[in-house]
Formats: C-alpha cells, sequence, structure tokens
C-alpha cells in the first residue's frame, strides 16, 4: 500500500521491451494503449483508495503482469495552533499572546480576529482583522501586543478575539486552522474604585 496526500499527482513512469500493447486498470476500470516506444507514463491523482495494475502485451508474449499497487489517500489535517495570553502585571490594559503554528504543507499567513462587545446582550458587533508578522515555514512563532485601551474598549466592554493559521496547500486549496475564541473583560469604574482602594490599605 503506498500512501499519498489526498489529490496528489501520480505519475507513473512504465519501462517496456517488445511490447505491443499496455492494459492500465485503476480500480478495475481498464485502457488499452498501443505502444510504440519503450517507455509509459500515466498520470493519476490520489483521490480515493484503489488499486493500481498493468499488463503488457506483446509478439512473443501473452498479458503479462507487470506491477501492481494500491494508493491510500491521507487527508491533509488543519494548521495546529496554540497560543497563550497574559495580562501586563502593572498596566492592565496591556496583553501579550505568545505561541506558534504549523503544518506538513507550511504556514503562509496567520491573523488576530476580534470584535468588542458593548455588554454580554450584544451579539452585533462586527469582526475585524489584524495580520501578524511571521516568517512563513511549516511552524511559526505567533507573537502579538495589545492595548485594549487604544482599540477604545470602555468599562464593562467585551473584547472576544481568536487568532488563525493559513497554510500552503498548492494541491486542494488553502485551510485554515482557529484557536477557540477568548474573552477579556474591561473592569467595571467601581471594580477599578474598589481594586484601587485595596491596594491603597494593603500599602
Amino acid at each position: 500500500v503506498s500512501q499519498s496526500r489526498y489529490g496528489s499527482k501520480l505519475t507513473w513512469n512504465i519501462e517496456v521491451d517488445d511490447a505491443s500493447e499496455l492494459h492500465f486498470s485503476q480500480n478495475n476500470l481498464w485502457r488499452t494503449f498501443a505502444l510504440n516506444a519503450k517507455q509509459f507514463q500515466q498520470v493519476t491523482f490520489a483521490k480515493k483508495f484503489e488499486k493500481i495494475r498493468a499488463f503488457i502485451k506483446g509478439k512473443s508474449v501473452t498479458l503479462q503482469d507487470t506491477f501492481q499497487t494500491t494508493i491510500e489517500p491521507i487527508s491533509d489535517a488543519y494548521p495546529d495552533l496554540n497560543v497563550e495570553s497574559n495580562q501586563d502585571s502593572s498596566y492592565e490594559n496591556l496583553w501579550y499572546f505568545t505561541g506558534y503554528a504549523s503544518d506538513d504543507y507550511g504556514i503562509q499567513s496567520a491573523q488576530f480576529v476580534y470584535r468588542i462587545l458593548i455588554n454580554e446582550q450584544d451579539n452585533r458587533s462586527n469582526w475585524k482583522s489584524v495580520s501578524l508578522k511571521i516568517n512563513p515555514s511549516k511552524t511559526v512563532e505567533i507573537v502579538h501586543m495589545l492595548n485594549v485601551e487604544l482599540l477604545g474598549m470602555k468599562p464593562q466592554n467585551i473584547l472576544e478575539y481568536y487568532f488563525t493559521a493559513t497554510d500552503n496547500d498548492g494541491v486542494n486549496g488553502s485551510k485554515i486552522g482557529k484557536t477557540a475564541v477568548q474573552r477579556i473583560v474591561k473592569k467595571s469604574v467601581e471594580a477599578y474604585r474598589e481594586e484601587t482602594l485595596k491596594n491603597k490599605q494593603n500599602l
């Protein structure tokens, strides 16, 4: 059994000698080709589990088994992402995000996607995206810094966000992996005052 990525182009080069015909079977669907050279080439695509067989016929031989194999297409997985968040210890509006994205075909782009909700009942805010700077490769580092105050967040607003990574699959088209949606809730004025007062009392 030969494993190939789903949709991959497979080129079969068969050397022949003293043969006039080649019978090629793809999953028991036979086709006959007249031979006028010592090499035969046929192209198939790995889209399903199937058996490939070939026979030749010459002046002095009857049908003879040339080769046979079985193709097992392997579906490509979505990019894998792992991103962690950390709040600045001295400035609560500043957040740091670090992690990685990986894929067998390579990562070609990554984005930070977010929206700001006025409150828990708000579900109409539009999503926005920010392209992240990466060095395209099979495994890329994700680094992002965010000041929620610069986004215009007000007390009790909610920031929903996630990260995406797009692979470089030129066979089946690019696939996008993403993290789960996370939330950052900006404290209310009352909660901020209470925390400030508590910190002063602890001095």
